[in-house]
């Protein structure tokens, strides 16, 4: 006990593809990468490397498992493996800057490799190394700033996201959409942002607003109609009922069995919705009329 915390700062100076390392390794109470190998030398093909089991890891793992691919991770934290390995998760102890351990996770056999770790001088050796071992395996990574991404690119990673950009970018979408700006104006400012550093094929995604949180439209009055049994509107669409033309006020939600839904103007009514109303006063009064049979 002792002497573990000393082996954990010292073990990643060791290559886990040197025989050296294996008194350390049941020390550690971790299994390395050539250890799985040698007991199962045909399991790993078609498969994804990992390297690196901090979130970013555990996150793209989950995923992967959930698609139903086939992975394994190598990490040199001893108490991270520990912990995954008594999950259950293909994480093993590994230096990835050692060919023999990249040869142990049959990286020549890979899709791909991943790489998420937080020591930018280590990825840039594994990469070189990489690309020596298996130099037809992708390899897709994140780097911290962009300027490391071109280093990287030419070293022979193939897709480098770089950190300070992707955040930035959000950051920008988020803070217009804070100020209220239109969709199609943020969409135009992180285009604009994305052509100045970086391409990338990702989607803009940000949460929308809701009524509440649109200043500009504060002053819109919402009112609310319980269907009842002897509502005329029972079995009926707004289309139907002539709603929008008739009275003026137009339906912007419905709520039925707890849950609400958008606004379909083919959509019948059914006892026990609550129709959610927009407009001028007058016009909200005929439409509850219209509703509820009652002037």
């Amino acid at each position: 006990m002792f002497l573990t915390p000393l082996l954990v700062r010292v073990a990643p100076s060791v290559r886990a593809g040197e025989r050296l390392l294996l008194p350390l390794e049941k020390l550690l109470g971790v299994r390395s990468i050539d250890q799985e190998d040698a007991e199962h030398p045909d399991a790993l093909k078609e498969h994804v490397v990992v390297v690196g089991y901090g979130l970013a890891g555990r996150t793209i793992t989950k995923a992967l498992k959930a698609c139903g691919e086939k992975f394994v991770v190598l990490e040199l934290n001893a108490e991270t493996v520990r912990a995954a390995r008594a999950r259950g998760e293909p994480v093993f102890y590994g230096d990835a800057t050692s060919p023999e351990a990249l040869g142990h996770a049959h990286l020549v056999d890979a899709k791909a490799l991943l790489l998420v770790l937080n020591d930018p001088p280590a990825a840039l050796r594994i990469v070189d190394v990489v690309k020596r071992v298996a130099p037809k395996v992708p390899v897709l990574m994140r780097a911290r700033y962009l300027k490391e991404a071109d280093v990287l690119k030419a070293l022979g990673a193939q897709d480098v996201v770089a950190e300070e950009v992707e955040g930035g970018i959000e950051l920008l979408a988020r803070v217009l959409r804070l100020l209220q700006k239109p969709r199609n104006v943020i969409e135009a400012r992180v285009k604009e942002a994305r052509e100045a550093t970086h391409t990338s094929e990702r989607k803009l995604t940000f949460p929308r607003p809701t009524f509440g949180e649109l200043s500009v439209l504060a002053g819109l009055k919402v009112e609310s109609v319980l269907i009842e049994p002897s509502s005329p509107a029972v079995g009926k669409s707004p289309v139907e009922l002539d709603l929008r033309k008739a009275t003026g006020a137009l339906v912007v939600a419905v709520s039925r069995s707890g849950a609400l839904m958008s606004a379909s103007p083919s959509t019948p009514f059914e006892v026990g919705d609550v129709v959610f109303l927009s407009g001028e006063g007058a016009a909200l009064r005929e439409a509850i009329a219209a509703l509820t049979g009652r002037s």
